[in-house]
């Protein structure tokens, strides 16, 4: 009797044991799916460490970055940064341009560092014929930011792009950023 109770209770802990497994890796493993459509871009050698440089982001300042698509259908942009204990409320304006002295952006929208941790997406619908094209981001606070904004950059890292700040290029610099292109037939990452 003894042995058929200890048999039940080892036959429940390895259910709950399993089940628990199971539910526990089933979220990552869809946040992985969802992710398989996306390809990093592989021609910039940046790396993400805290021993970049850091340039404050101020009211009336813009920083912004030029870079050749090395794919089809771009579609998102991260940038690192560095916000500290600054003012949730802020926010900012992202700009896609063709160069820096365009007047009309191909993308642009808004982002909250509410939403903001150490990296800023900005996703947009896929420009399909990217590949081979010089581009330019741009970040500018909008008026009611409080509070200057962390931006890392590394040495000269990328040949075919120029950092800017407040339009003037800035030598053997580059902000620190990925690129991604959408693409649903390969599953491939590739680091910036």
């Amino acid at each position: 009797m003894v042995n058929l109770s200890l048999k039940k209770e080892r036959f429940w802990l390895i259910t709950f044991t399993g089940l628990f497994s199971f539910f526990l890796f089933l979220p990552p493993f869809f946040l992985y799916l969802n992710e398989l459509d996306w390809i990093e871009s592989n021609h910039f050698n940046l790396q993400w460490i805290t021993t970049s440089k850091e340039v404050a982001l101020k009211t009336g300042e813009t920083i912004g970055q030029s870079f050749v698509a090395e794919g089809n259908n771009l579609a998102k942009i991260a940038v690192r940064m560095h916000r500290g204990g600054k003012d949730s409320q802020s926010e900012y304006q992202f700009s896609l341009k063709n160069n820096p002295f365009d007047s009309e952006a191909l993308k642009k929208g808004t982002f909250s560092l509410q939403k903001v941790f150490r990296t800023a997406y900005f996703e947009f619908e896929p420009i399909p014929d990217s590949q081979g094209k010089t581009f330019y981001f741009s970040i500018q606070p909008m008026p009611n930011t409080k509070e200057p904004l962390g931006f890392f950059i590394a040495e000269n890292n990328l040949p075919s792009g120029d950092f800017y700040l407040n339009e003037q290029k800035q030598p053997e610099q580059d902000l620190v950023f990925q690129v991604y292109y959408k693409n649903s037939l390969q599953h491939q990452d590739h680091w910036i």
